[in-house]
C-alpha cells in the first residue's frame, strides 16, 4: 500500500529539514541535469534555483519539524519514491504543480526547453532508475486512509 498523504508530508519534512541532505540532493540533480540535459540553461545557477526551492519546500512543513531521529534507509526512500513516480497521476500533477509554483516565486527563471517537459523527461529518468518490479499499486490511497 501506499503511504498516506500525512506519511509523505512527514518523510519529506524530514528529509527537507537535513542540511547534509540538501547539500547533496543539489549538488547531484543539478549534476545529473548537467550530464543528462546539457541544453537546459537557468537563471539563476541551477544550485541557487534548487537551494531557492528547497527553502520553498522547508517553508511548507510544519513549525516542529525538527527532523527525525533517526533517518529513513535508503531503500525506504527508494522504494517511496518509486511507487510514487510510478503513478502517471501523480507525476502529471506534481509536474504542473512544480512548474506553476517556480513560475509564480522565480519569474525570472527560464528553462530550456519548458518547465513541463524538463520535468517529463526528468520523472521518466528517476522512473528508469525505479526496480523493474516497481510498477506501484492499483490504486492510490484515498484521503482517510
Amino acid at each position: 500500500t501506499l503511504p498516506t498523504p500525512g506519511d509523505i508530508e512527514k518523510l519529506v519534512c524530514e528529509l527537507a529539514s537535513q542540511k547534509m541532505i540538501e547539500e547533496r540532493a543539489t549538488s547531484e540533480i543539478c549534476s545529473l541535469i548537467n550530464r543528462t540535459l546539457p541544453s537546459v540553461k537557468f537563471n539563476p545557477d541551477c544550485k541557487t534555483l534548487l537551494e531557492g526551492a528547497w527553502d520553498l519546500l522547508l517553508s511548507k512543513c510544519p513549525k516542529d519539524s525538527e527532523g527525525p531521529e533517526t533517518l529513513p534507509t535508503p531503500g525506504d526512500i527508494e522504494k517511496l519514491v518509486c511507487e510514487l513516480a510510478s503513478q502517471k497521476m501523480i507525476e502529471e500533477r506534481a509536474t504542473s504543480e512544480i512548474c506553476s509554483l517556480i513560475n509564480r516565486t522565480l519569474p525570472s527563471v527560464k528553462f530550456n526547453p519548458d518547465c513541463k517537459t524538463l520535468l517529463e523527461g526528468a520523472w521518466d529518468l528517476l522512473l528508469s532508475k525505479c526496480p523493474k518490479d516497481s510498477e506501484g499499486p492499483e490504486t492510490l490511497p484515498t484521503p482517510g486512509d
